[in-house]
């Protein structure tokens, strides 16, 4: 067993296997809809882009048989910028063979990649795994991964245009720019269940301050593809956002798309406004071509699946959020 700095050009093809057998791979969980086949050169195709960034950080497992184990990460300047400090995220670990033999791979490399990350500075270092990834889960423990929160990812297939909201006392409209100040009020108190506001390296006010910022850039239109309002007298009272997978048509056949972030101003809760906004923004999903639209939320966040559920959605996975100080 070698580890060995990530070569693109001598260890991509004999990783194919073990980019391909990963139960994560994009939208595997649609493969009776858009076949094996395309699912597995779409998760190629991402593992390929992630391996040949200047901003990846990579390790793997050399063996006899070929690439046995990947470790792959990406610093986080958005993320740094808020911490004061230099954020990263584990985009890629996985290894082959059975639980055993894979957990033993793994707990061979992760420490490796964390003394990698280490020498680049990294000092906060995240993970999103599936829940039922246990060598996974237990190796990201074994080394001293916390956990952070759990998220459930809800899908709906748009077989025809939703039907319209019934709006009583609301209107719900595209965001103009002379939303973005009452936006961003809304986003800086609205999030409690959230990674950021769950990790003890962060104070509230960083916490709050990420999602003000998120929703900035997604009102000017580099967070999100865009922005629903629900307004009475030109107060907004809420809002959603849309983001299109723009390679999915080519890769799948079929396009995909995920609501971001759904909020309500704290005197507004209770009217609706989440239901409705995000019943329109299927609307403008379907507006664009999307068929497959995905949301996520904590699992400590019953009311917005609630919310989520009466639109259509059912829950297709969780996954889990660990973190690491690194120093």
């Amino acid at each position: 067993m070698l580890i060995e700095n990530w070569n693109h050009a001598r260890h991509f093809t004999g990783a194919l296997p073990l980019l391909v057998s990963r139960t994560q791979k994009p939208y595997a969980r649609y493969s009776r809809l858009v076949g094996e086949d395309r699912i597995d050169s779409l998760a190629v195709k991402r593992a390929d882009h992630l391996l040949r960034s200047g901003n990846t950080l990579a390790l793997a497992i050399v063996d006899d048989g070929g690439i046995s184990a990947i470790a792959a990460g990406s610093i986080l300047p958005w993320d740094s910028r808020h911490c004061g400090f230099t954020a990263a995220r584990i985009d890629l670990l996985s290894a082959a063979g059975t639980y055993g033999e894979a957990r033993k791979c793994l707990e061979a490399l992760l420490p490796a990649f964390l003394r990698k990350c280490r020498e680049a500075g990294v000092r906060h270092l995240s993970a999103r795994v599936g829940a039922e990834e246990l060598a996974l889960v237990h190796t990201l423990e074994g080394n001293e991964f916390e956990l952070l929160d759990g998220v459930q990812t809800l899908s709906v297939r748009l077989d025809s245009r939703p039907s319209d909201p019934t709006v009583a006392d609301f209107t719900i409209r595209p965001a103009t720019s002379g939303d973005e100040d009452q936006i961003a009020a809304i986003a800086r108190t609205a999030y409690l269940h959230d990674r950021f506001h769950a990790d003890p390296m962060l104070t509230t006010q960083q916490a709050d301050a990420m999602h003000e910022d998120w929703m900035r850039n997604s009102c000017r239109g580099t967070a999100a593809d865009a922005v629903l309002v629900a307004v009475c007298d030109d107060r907004v009272l809420g809002y959603v956002t849309c983001k299109l997978d723009a390679d999915t048509l080519a890769g799948l056949g079929v396009s995909f798309g995920t609501i971001v972030l759904v909020a309500s101003s704290e005197d507004s809760r209770g009217r609706g406004v989440a239901t409705q906004t995000t019943q329109r923004a299927l609307q403008w999903f379907w507006d664009q071509g999307t068929r497959i639209v995905e949301i996520g939320t904590q699992l400590t966040n019953a009311g917005a699946a609630r919310v989520y559920e009466h639109a259509g959605f059912r829950v297709i996975n969780v996954s889990l959020t660990f973190r690491r100080r690194l120093f």
